[in-house]
Formats: structure tokens, C-alpha cells, sequence
């Protein structure tokens, strides 16, 4: 028996050294791969409106604007100082508790905002039932107003430029005390809508899409990038939302075709959080300890085996390559197969998969899981954007007499194409929609799923055209 043992030990220990040699031999790394460099320098000055994504929720008689406090986030990246030692100090649990708006905004307000959030579905109710309990927020209006003006002043920033450092250990800020208030503001133009203050509600609108604008361009981290894009594309709505209330005066259509230039790439784009997701796998990868294996699920003999089974070049390249076809997709999204995109790669494959990069094939499953919703993401807000700007200029110019497709084709907006089918955006005329085919290019009529990626995107125009055509 201990003779077998032995054989059956030795045989072991040889198949695990083997499986350690063949692991060694990595691949070059591929030329051309993202650095820091492809990243604009950080930027600490203290107008740069990333301190105010840190400090929105912070207590009312914190001084925001103080560089002391403003250093506080600053020492977390600044090279000028031992940042992983700030880091380690940084208790995140504390600051999000101080930083939470959930308690400021209450259960009635939190159920208004889930309203809110589905300001863009089809077809449009009336202003009226969107504002079920319109003085909740009047009120908050009136005991809430240091916050709201930390948020003016955040969409009142001159520049924004997130400068987290790409790494595992980075602490983020409380976004979701930055989303609660971009709804919030949508709340409160929806109240000063019905009371009359059409420009007020459609001014508020604009100004919030417009630093969504900019904090989608200067965001580096992923998750950054994609609140920013929620934020504009929940302005993006809100003002097809009031476009399409019976009473809505042409002034507002006028003030939304002059507040809504063409939407540029790096206005929707992912391409810094691409960069920055690159960056974080590759300093994953350069110290992947135990903390990491947790984060990354290895338990188990796989905890063990991980630092036998990694390829770093060979990960790498994957991880590369795939960032490549993601930010080509979103910026010409017709040369790409959308499957390519929409389905994730499958590394684990064939029963031998184990045997070959096991640790990066995991790390790399784990790693691209959802990046195809990104790209469907930034490609449903240029939709969006886009036919919001149609929509404010067909109520604008509607003439009854003819069809909307007749009125569609002299729109000097029209002209902009639908992205994930180089046309133009298709008129459901039962519908009373806009939509484009998505980014899967299957036309399903204007269908909407918001469950999954594999769906057209819609804006309606139904109040409008309806009330028009009446008169």
C-alpha cells in the first residue's frame, strides 16, 4: 500500500510540475497595450468638481467647499503623499454612513424617486399622476437646502475630472447620494413645471444633462462613468417627458434645440473607464493576493493553484483585445458583430480548460462578465439624446397637415443617424414613437425590454402628435 502510495504521489507531484512548466511559458505581451499615459494626468485642483461628488451627503455644517476637507479625499491619489497608508486609514463603512442621503430624503421621497426613474417609459403619463405626492417634495425643497445648493454647485463646477487611482484598494465615492439627487432635481422640475415655471423646470433639465455631459468625459473609473450616463440619460427623458405634456409652451422646445448640441463621443463614451478597467486587471494581476482571491471567488484547492495557473501577458492580451473591440463598438458599432459584443466570452471550456492560464481564465470571465452592457448603455444614450433633439424640434415645427414622416424629413435634426443602424431613427406612427434598432440590429418594431440589452430603444412622442393632429 505505501508503494502505491508513493506511486500515486509521485505521479501527482510530476503532473503538478509539468502543470507549472507549461504555465510558464506566458505570451508576449501584445504591442500597443494601454498605459497610464493613455489617461490624462490626474488633476487635484481644488475647483475640480470630483471633491464634490466626495462631500455632497456630508453633514450640513461641514463646510464643503474648505480645502482642508477637500484634502481629505485628495491625500487618498495625490502622489505627493503616502497614499496607501491614507488609504489604510480611510474607514469607507464611516464615510458612507456620513455621506448617506437615505435618511435626509425619507420613505416617501426614496418611493417618488423609483417613479421618477421610469420617467422614459412608453407611453408617457401625465404630469399629474408622475407627481403623486408633489408637496413631499416642496417640502424637501424647503428643509433640505443646503444639499440641493451642494448640488447646484456641483452641476455649476467649471471642470470635472475624476482622479481615482485604477487599482484595487482605491475607495469611490458615495454615488448613490449623487444619483438620489440627479432624481431629485428631475423631481423638483416635474413640481416647477406644474406650477407654471416651464423654462425654470426645462433650464434645471438641461444643466444637469450638461454636467452629465461632462463628468461622462472625465470619469475614469467604470462605475463613475456609468452613474453619469444614468444622470444624462435621466435628463435626457425628463425633458422628452415635459415635451410631451399637452400644456408644454414652444418655448420649451426652442430652449431644448439650443441647450442640446450634437452629442461627441467622449460625451457618451467609454474609452477613459475602458483604459482605467485595463489598468485595474493589470495591477490585480501584479499583486494577486489573497484578499484579491476572495474578491475574485477562488476558494478551496483553487486558492492554491492560482499562482501557478496565471499567465499575466497571456490574461493580459485577452483583456486588451476585448477593451479593443468594446470602445471600437461604441464608436462604430456597424463594423463590429454585435454577438462579439453581447456574449460573453466562454473560457472555460473543454474538460482540459484547467490545464491551460486556469487563474487568468477565471480572473478574465469574472472580469468581462458585463462590459457588453457598457457599450449597449453608451449607445442607448446617444439614441436617446438624439431623438430628444428630434422630438424638440417635430413639436417645434409640426404641421398638421402633413404626415410625421413628411415632417420628420425636413428636420435639420433628423439628419443624425441611428448608430447601431447607420439610418435614420424609425416613426412607429401606432406607437407614437422614435426608436432605434439597438445595438443587438434586430428591428423589433419599437418593442422596449428593459431586462436586457437585446431590445430597441424608445422615445415617445405620443401626447404631442396627438394634440396637434386634434387641432
Amino acid at each position: 500500500m505505501k508503494k502505491v502510495a508513493l506511486i500515486i504521489l509521485s505521479v501527482l507531484l510530476g503532473l503538478f510540475l509539468l502543470f507549472v512548466v507549461c504555465n510558464r511559458f506566458d505570451a508576449r505581451p501584445t504591442a500597443g497595450m494601454f498605459t497610464a499615459n493613455d489617461l490624462a494626468a490626474a488633476n487635484f485642483d481644488y475647483d475640480n468638481g470630483y471633491y464634490r461628488i466626495w462631500t455632497l451627503g456630508l453633514d450640513d455644517a461641514v463646510d464643503v467647499e474648505a480645502i482642508q476637507v477637500k484634502d481629505k479625499y485628495r491625500r487618498l491619489f495625490d502622489p505627493q503623499f503616502d497614499n496607501d497608508k491614507e488609504i489604510r486609514d480611510f474607514n469607507g463603512k464611516q464615510y458612507r454612513q456620513e455621506t448617506d442621503s437615505k435618511k435626509r430624503l425619507g420613505k416617501v421621497i426614496l418611493a417618488e424617486l423609483h417613479m421618477i426613474g421610469q420617467i422614459g417609459d412608453t407611453p408617457p403619463i401625465s404630469l399629474q399622476k408622475m407627481l403623486r405626492n408633489k408637496n413631499e417634495f416642496v417640502r424637501f425643497r424647503e428643509r433640505q437646502q443646503v444639499l440641493l445648493q451642494r448640488y447646484q454647485g456641483l452641476l455649476a463646477s467649471d471642470f470635472f475630472q475624476d482622479f481615482t487611482a485604477p487599482n484595487f484598494y482605491s475607495p469611490i465615492p458615495n454615488l448613490l447620494t449623487w444619483l438620489h439627487l440627479a432624481k431629485v432635481q428631475v423631481g423638483l422640475s416635474l413640481v416647477d413645471a406644474s406650477t407654471g415655471k416651464w423654462m425654470e423646470a426645462t433650464d434645471a433639465l438641461i444643466k444637469q444633462m450638461d454636467f452629465g455631459k461632462r463628468a461622462v468625459a472625465g470619469s475614469r473609473l467604470l462605475i463613475n462613468n456609468l452613474v453619469a450616463k444614468a444622470i444624462l440619460s435621466l435628463s435626457a427623458q425628463g425633458l422628452s417627458f415635459l415635451m410631451n405634456q399637452k400644456e408644454c409652451p414652444a418655448s420649451v422646445y426652442s430652449r431644448v434645440l439650443a441647450g442640446m448640441p450634437p452629442l461627441r463621443l467622449e460625451e457618451y463614451g467609454s474609452r477613459n473607464a475602458f483604459i482605467s478597467e485595463f489598468l485595474f486587471t493589470r495591477s490585480v494581476l501584479d499583486d494577486f493576493n489573497a484578499e484579491m482571491k476572495n474578491e475574485f471567488g477562488l476558494v478551496g484547492m483553487a486558492r492554491f493553484f492560482a499562482p501557478f495557473g496565471l499567465q499575466k501577458n497571456r490574461t493580459l492580451n485577452e483583456k486588451y483585445e476585448y477593451s479593443r473591440i468594446f470602445l471600437e463598438a461604441e464608436a462604430s458599432p456597424l463594423q463590429i458583430d454585435p454577438q462579439q459584443v453581447l456574449s460573453p466570452r466562454q473560457y472555460r471550456q473543454g474538460f482540459f480548460w484547467w490545464w491551460w492560464n486556469p487563474t487568468g481564465k477565471m480572473f478574465l470571465e469574472v472580469a468581462t462578465a458585463n462590459l457588453g452592457t457598457v457599450v449597449f448603455k453608451s449607445l442607448r444614450i446617444k439614441s436617446l439624446y438624439d431623438m430628444t433633439r428630434i422630438s424638440a424640434e417635430l413639436h417645434l415645427r409640426y404641421d398638421p397637415q402633413k404626415s410625421v414622416h413628411e415632417n420628420l424629413g425636413i428636420l435639420t435634426t433628423y439628419q443624425a443617424k441611428d448608430p447601431c443602424s447607420g439610418k435614420p431613427y424609425i416613426w412607429n406612427d401606432k406607437k407614437q414613437i422614435l426608436y432605434s434598432i439597438g445595438i443587438d440590429q434586430v428591428d423589433n418594431g419599437g418593442s422596449v425590454d428593459t431586462t436586457t440589452v437585446f431590445t430597441d430603444v424608445a422615445l415617445p412622442c405620443i401626447l404631442y402628435v396627438q394634440a396637434k393632429s386634434a387641432l
